[in-house]
């Protein structure tokens, strides 16, 4: 049957939620099929899809991501220390930088992931949400105190903020080795 990854109201007519429509050559939308005795729903590649909260629970256990943004009409794709704060990511920047710039009031896409390329097992979760400058005295206080291994030098630091609008997730435990 048809099963939705995204949990993200109001659904749109025909239930469909809103912005979660995977798009496939043969059917207009991806069928997603429960795996073995888990119950897992896996993708057409094989790769177990995961839900909002596990993917926000392995987020939450890694401390370097990757923030994609548009500078100057070119994707550029920049890694950050990040920490999770509820269901935002949250990073610092220095002021005036690329990232500070590009990322402050716009909608970005950030990744992390674990991988070990020996046994093909890993994980990989994408986010995409405006991010937003910290400007509340109080509130980048409260985010100091964040366990945040921050590369900007102390006192320096502007936090930037990802609301998580969007999360998806992979997981790949294993498998073939394509050929060549």
């Amino acid at each position: 049957g048809r099963t939705s990854v995204c949990a993200r109201p109001p659904p749109l007519p025909g239930g469909r939620p809103a912005g979660c429509g995977r798009r496939s050559h043969h059917h207009g939308t991806l069928d997603l099929v429960p795996v073995g005795q888990t119950g897992a729903v896996r993708d057409r590649n094989g790769l177990e899809m995961l839900d909002r909260d596990e993917s926000l629970r392995l987020l939450a256990g890694t401390k370097v991501g990757r923030v994609g943004i548009t500078t100057e009409s070119m994707p550029v794709v920049l890694p950050v220390n990040f920490v999770l704060d509820g269901e935002r990511i949250v990073f610092s920047s220095a002021p005036g930088t690329k990232l500070y710039v590009a990322a402050t009031g716009a909608q970005v896409a950030f990744e992390a992931d674990d991988v070990d390329q020996d046994s093909r097992w890993g994980w990989s979760v994408c986010v995409t949400g405006p991010a937003t400058l910290v400007e509340d005295p109080a509130e980048a206080e409260r985010l100091r105190g964040l366990p945040l291994d921050t590369w900007t030098p102390p006192g320096d630091e502007s936090f930037v903020v990802i609301e998580a609008q969007v999360v998806t997730g992979r997981r790949v435990e294993g498998g073939r080795r394509g050929g060549a």
